[in-house]
């Protein structure tokens, strides 16, 4: 089959678009203004990228040039394609339609749904198949840390999937994950978010409640019970096997760790991933294989052996600086949430002792632009010890009065006695946070601390200025 994929450039799209061609489709593809690491693996997978034309839909007799098109959820009416596609009433489907169709209707489908933690955690659970032999497909929103992309097509009888609960496309406003139909289902939490397109926490809710209603009576949920809301949502639900931090319950598996150990049921494992969200993402993915089956040293040594995803944790550049004897750790984060900035940030500071954090931000989701977190914001950045804070991403994007303050966050995380700094830009950002830099190494050499972490959390690019700051870097320690 010819296949078109509009959007190709999101890390799904292009996910999907290289499945297709795996599977044996001729595909094409359609998109702008790409940025890595999407950017650079499409090159590698061989497919030339065209601008949005409508070139790409129809030839000059006016005759379709694709079987079928796919198209993302970020295009909406106005794009020259969308409009093309839709004058000539062309075959469409969403992303989420054609992951069912051509991917999942043959499988039990293991779907990881949550505010947080998703991403890792569905790339966990396929690692610890795969490790069992059990020849699990996948498909996840990221590449995971040993450059393994986010899918993998298989004839066994799993397929793992990443469950979003964002919208499915322009034509479909239904959540991505219902298109999905579960035999087993991870909630990893559930807060508010996508402030976008959910009015409230209700609404966000009904929508966890609907991927509910796919449930098998054989199938099986495992579920974090520290949540309000999956408590609530969960308490008419007989097959669930619930994990908790906090609960002390014998029904319920405790987690318990001690900074990089992680003490399981099955016994006392060291993981490469770190921080207490991660050993709650292993503790779902250590249960679910549980219930699959899985063979406990088998579990074991994958989750000790697991790479971790980038852009979550992601050690981007570790150097000396000479004579100083302090270690500057340059990280990539994806936390982009409230709760994700503030358990982000913890992770680090307990799992890294003696270190000082340097926490940068770039509100960028749709969420984050918003002033729905406003409250929020400053009292997920009280265990950094410096915080630069970006303008939001694109304030066009957001009316004044629904516009996150940035300014407003910098005072009051400034009350709390944490030198913060306002950055119109994120090239601005790194001006300042060089221009101060010395001031914090003859910090931490005074309070005789051997490490200075900077934290770069953003959902995007950051400005792409994470080459700079390498090269910043690589600068210092020559220096």
């Amino acid at each position: 089959m010819k296949i078109h994929v509009v959007g190709i450039g999101g890390i799904a799209m292009g996910n999907l678009a290289k499945m297709l061609k795996d599977q044996g489709h001729d595909v094409t593809g359609s998109d702008q203004n790409l940025y890595p690491p999407m950017s650079e693996k499409l090159k590698e997978w061989g497919f030339p990228v065209s601008s949005f034309s409508p070139d790409n839909i129809i030839d000059q007799h006016q005759n379709p040039k694709a079987d079928l098109y796919i198209i993302g959820n970020v295009l909406s009416r106005g794009n020259i394609e969308v409009e093309t596609i839709l004058n000539h009433r062309l075959p469409l489907m969403s992303m989420p339609q054609a992951l069912y169709e051509f991917f999942l209707k043959h499988h039990y489908v293991i779907v990881v749904a949550g505010t947080h933690g998703k991403t890792t955690t569905t790339f966990l659970i396929h690692y610890i198949l795969k490790k069992a032999g059990l020849s699990a497909g996948l498909f996840a929103g990221g590449i995971r840390a040993d450059h393994h992309p986010g899918f993998s097509i298989e004839k066994g009888n799993y397929f793992v999937i990443e469950g979003d609960e964002y919208d499915t496309s322009f034509f479909d406003k239904k959540p991505k994950f219902l298109h999905y139909r579960p035999y087993y289902l991870v909630l990893t939490s559930i807060e508010y978010d996508h402030a976008d397109i959910y009015e409230n926490l209700k609404e966000y809710k009904k929508a966890f409640l609907q991927l509910l209603r796919w449930i098998p009576q054989k199938g099986k949920i495992i579920a974090n019970y520290d949540y309000e809301v999956i408590r609530e949502i969960l308490k008419n639900q007989s097959n669930v096997v619930y994990y908790s931090e906090k609960e002390r319950l014998p029904e319920i598996t405790q987690l318990q760790y001690q900074r990089n150990e992680l003490i399981l049921p099955i016994g006392r494992v060291h993981p490469k991933i770190f921080g207490k969200q991660n050993y709650l993402n292993i503790l779902a993915s250590y249960l679910l294989a549980k219930e699959l089956g899985v063979d406990a040293q088998i579990i074991r040594q994958a989750i000790e052996e697991f790479p971790g995803v980038m852009r979550r944790q992601q050690l981007r550049k570790k150097i000396s600086l000479r004579d100083q004897e302090i270690e500057i750790l340059f990280y990539e984060d994806f936390a982009h949430h409230p709760t994700a900035v503030k358990i982000t940030i913890e992770s680090f500071r307990e799992t890294i002792t003696n270190a000082f954090i340097i926490a940068c931000y770039e509100p960028r989701s749709a969420s984050s632009h918003r002033n729905v977190f406003q409250k929020e914001y400053p009292e997920s950045f009280l265990l950094a010890d410096v915080v630069y804070i970006t303008e939001v991403y694109d304030p066009r994007k957001v009316e004044p009065e629904q516009r996150l303050n940035v300014l407003e966050i910098i005072d009051e995380i400034r009350k709390k006695n944490i030198n913060a700094h306002y950055c119109a830009a994120p090239n601005e950002l790194l001006e300042k946070l060089k221009n101060d830099f010395s001031d914090y190494v003859l910090f931490a050499k005074q309070k005789k601390l051997n490490k200075i972490i900077l934290l770069f959390m953003s959902n995007g690019e950051f400005g792409n200025i994470y080459p700079e700051v390498e090269n910043w870097l690589e600068d210092l320690e020559k220096s």
